[in-house]
């Protein structure tokens, strides 16, 4: 199943290109979104799927969490930035609006001391969103969560073949 599932979504970025350049930007921007998110669920996982909330500690899989961003997902200049966003549970990304307190922390002890600073520094400015930025990320991203499912010998959840435009 798992060779079939890598056969099936194996495709060229110049044929992904051609086929997605008469997306509109906003719905580019929606994919990538959707592939990023996935991404990161994935890696800040086990190999069982499972992994911790970044501000809370809770254990949860990876389908029941939220990709959290620690500076909102307004700024474009760090919206699909890896530093910013890390699993978190649905109650802290929603409810808790982040918990921007401890997220920064976190982000601190990860990355460095000032890669917050860094991050609130780089929303600030302008980052303009064009088709071709997108069209180089998703398939950009599609790669790493195979590369991720391969060496966590890993198979999506059935509803995300579906999501990510896999069959």
């Amino acid at each position: 199943m798992k060779k079939q599932l890598l056969k099936c979504i194996e495709i060229g970025k110049d044929l992904f290109m051609k086929l997605n350049k008469n997306l509109s930007v906003a719905s580019l921007d929606k994919r990538l979104w959707d592939v990023f998110s996935l991404y990161i669920r994935l890696r800040d996982t086990n190999k069982d799927g499972y992994g911790q909330c970044i501000t809370s500690g809770a254990w949860r899989h990876y389908t029941s969490f939220d990709c959290g961003h620690g500076i909102g997902r307004q700024h474009f200049c760090t919206k699909y930035d890896e530093k910013n966003n890390h699993c978190q549970s649905k109650r802290e990304n929603g409810f808790e609006e982040g918990n921007k307190s401890i997220y920064s922390k976190k982000v601190d002890n990860l990355y460095g001391d000032g890669t917050w600073a860094e991050l609130e520094q780089r929303s600030k400015g302008s980052c303009k969103k064009v088709k071709f930025y997108f069209l180089e990320k998703i398939p950009e991203y599609q790669q790493k969560i195979r590369e991720l499912m391969k060496s966590k010998n890993f198979e999506l959840a059935k509803n995300y073949h579906t999501r990510l435009n896999w069959k």
